[in-house]
């Protein structure tokens, strides 16, 4: 069994839909529209060492407003 297949079967352990090894998540960059959470580490089948685990999730939108009003008055 693979590192993949172990993760996969962690998603349903966790209660998550997508999870990544810690490995893997400090290799990649991620786009700032996905958010990850770090699991710590798990004991996983057939392998002898924990696994760290991070989950991944899309980002709700986020709608960035001025903290002043930038706009000239008008005369």
């Amino acid at each position: 069994m693979n590192t993949t297949a172990r993760l996969e079967s962690l998603c349903k352990t966790l209660n998550k839909t997508v999870l990544i090894s810690t490995e893997l998540a400090q290799r990649i960059k991620l786009p700032k529209t996905i958010a990850i959470e770090d699991l710590g580490t798990h004991a996983v089948k057939g392998r002898g060492q924990t696994l760290g685990v991070m989950a991944l999730k899309q980002q709700e939108k986020v709608e960035i407003t001025p903290a002043f009003d930038l706009r000239v008055p008008a005369e």
